[in-house]
């Protein structure tokens, strides 16, 4: 079994060879405008190869199984579940941590950037916390209510600090590991179809998806409510822990072997 597409030459001669997709190459360089560069072609080449060529594939959302093989199997990435969760916090504090050199992550930021005035002017005494490697290259400026933390020793800490985790997530593909963190954690998430996808059963999840043009309203209407964030994220800790746990996780996948290759 490769768990990424470019260890899949060590499976490749098997007969029963797997590989594991965890997005979509094209898709997301095209998520945020940048040209095509040769390695993105190869990546893609590598991609479609694998695709036909595995006995099997597995895809950590039903976006990436309708992009790259049908036939996929749908199985969830896995998260370990921390054994409680963070207290919940009561100031209306948005955050957001992240690796700030990819690409995906910097767009967000300029767009949450874009909205986080709405949001301070809806909701007296809102703050916006970032943090994450990379940070002072970016060009946030002074802004109302934002705060730069820079690097954090463990996301937990960050966590611990956040009511809620603001994701304007661009139209990338596959599971954002920053959402279900949070999640994991107890923290309700605002973000994008995008920044959603892969979670399952997200419908009774701690995340809420906004639309175009709702982002804004729907991060200042959570964070007017704690007791709607307490809700949400306890939900959303439950999600991750029926779904996205090692035993959910390896479980799913030992389900999708059997269906290919028999029990």
């Amino acid at each position: 079994m490769a768990d990424h597409y470019w260890s899949f030459a060590a499976v490749a001669p098997f007969p029963r060879s797997v590989a594991t997709v965890h997005f979509h190459s094209l898709s997301d360089v095209r998520a945020v405008g940048r040209r095509l560069a040769p390695s993105d072609i190869q990546t893609a080449r590598a991609e479609r190869h694998i695709a036909r060529r595995a006995s099997l594939v597995l895809a950590y959302s039903d976006e990436l199984r309708r992009r790259l093989k049908p036939s996929a199997h749908v199985v969830p990435i896995a998260y370990p579940v921390p054994e409680a969760s963070v207290v919940p916090v009561e100031e209306p504090v948005a955050g957001l941590l992240a690796d700030w050199s990819w690409p995906p992550n910097r767009w967000a930021l300029q767009s949450l950037l874009s909205e986080w005035p709405a949001v301070a002017q809806s909701v007296p005494g809102a703050r916006l916390l970032l943090a994450g490697r990379c940070l002072d290259q970016m060009s946030v400026g002074s802004m109302k209510g934002v705060e730069l933390v820079g690097s954090v020793a463990a996301s937990d800490e960050f966590l611990s600090r956040v009511a809620v985790v603001a994701f304007p997530c661009p139209p990338s593909t596959g599971p954002k590991v920053k959402v279900i963190e949070a999640l994991a954690h107890g923290v309700p998430v605002v973000t994008t179809p995008a920044g959603a996808e892969g979670v399952l059963g997200r419908d009774e999840s701690g995340v809420l998806v906004a639309g175009d043009g709702e982002f804004a309203r729907t991060l200042s209407d959570l964070l007017r409510s704690p007791q709607g964030r307490a809700e949400l994220g306890a939900a959303g800790r439950r999600t991750i822990a029926s779904h996205h746990s090692g035993v959910a996780s390896a479980r799913a996948r030992l389900e999708a072997f059997a269906a290919a290759f028999g029990e």
